[in-house]
């Protein structure tokens, strides 16, 4: 057991705490009279390593993974249904979470919004989900099984496979549960779309948008190019700029299966001495489906 990455939390009540050290997870809850404790392991979390615990009231959010897994999963101590799947690609060492905060928290104790912050290599990741709507969704099936309608409107399943996610098979129903509590995944990698043409600097955000930088512009600031596409459907894959400060940059559209090459024209007037108040247009040159490459 290595002690150097154990992990102990309390609950908010002080009546549970949870010890994680790798993939072996035991949590103490103190019995009705307060004198003693008893200790359990969560088995649906016994063969994945915890890497992140937050308390939620009484009970425990996990983030963790297998070594070699497909998804970075959100589970809880209180219900082996509740699960959400950020797709991750994770092998062994290779990934970090660095924190994780939300908000907006209701008498469920999850809120609209929980950020976890995590880093894959030299790939910092900014994941966004709405545990609250997980949170709705298993409410709302509870409520179906015993025969009360759904609050939620019924699934169009027509056009869905079944997928795998890591080593589990899951159907349709539970690719659109957990699709509806995915906000967004922003990724920002520092090697991946980066190009020099002095003065200029460029490279992808944290939230899908190219950052350009001017050194001759006093004081420094950072122009965001932004592509008309909602925020986490796509990822600047990379940039390239000229001698004549045209700027080209290859856009992943991840919703459409698409690359795309958009354009932007550097060397306005003025845009040394007017960098921040330029207005940069943004032209898209042409696409081509991913399967084509």
């Amino acid at each position: 057991m290595d002690k150097r990455n154990a992990i102990c939390k309390i609950s908010n009540d002080f009546t549970k705490a949870i010890l994680s050290v790798g993939n072996e997870n035991f949590m103490l809850t103190k019995d009705e009279a307060g004198d003693e404790y008893t200790q359990k392991t969560i088995g649906w979390i016994k063969d994945k390593m915890v890497t992140f615990v937050i308390a939620v009231k009484n009970d425990f959010i996990f983030i963790c993974h297998k070594d070699y897994d497909q998804n970075l999963d959100i589970e809880s101590s209180a219900s082996e249904d509740f699960k959400i799947m950020i797709d991750r690609n994770i092998e062994p060492g290779i990934l970090s979470v660095l924190d994780v905060a939300q908000d907006d928290i209701d008498e469920s104790g999850f809120g609209t919004k929980m950020v976890i912050i995590n880093t894959k290599q030299e790939r910092l990741f900014y994941d966004a989900i709405n545990p609250q709507a997980k949170v709705r969704n298993l409410t709302s099936r509870n409520a179906s099984e015993a025969g009360t309608p759904r609050a939620l409107p019924p699934l169009d399943l027509s056009n869905m496979d079944f997928a795998t996610a890591g080593d589990t098979l899951v159907n349709p129903t539970e690719i659109q549960d957990n699709d509806r509590c995915i906000i967004g995944n922003y990724e920002y990698t520092p090697s991946g779309s980066h190009s020099v043409m002095w003065p200029y600097m460029t490279m992808s955000g944290i939230q899908d948008a190219v950052w350009v930088y001017c050194a001759f512009y006093n004081p420094p600031v950072l122009v965001r190019l932004i592509t008309p596409h909602a925020t986490g459907t796509y990822r600047v894959a990379q940039t390239y700029m000229t001698e004549g400060f045209d700027l080209y940059y290859l856009v992943e559209n991840i919703r459409d299966k698409k690359f795309e090459l958009w354009y932007t024209d550097l060397d306005n007037p003025d845009s040394f001495t007017d960098f921040k108040d330029q207005k940069f247009e943004m032209e898209k040159l042409f696409e081509y489906d991913m399967e084509d490459v």
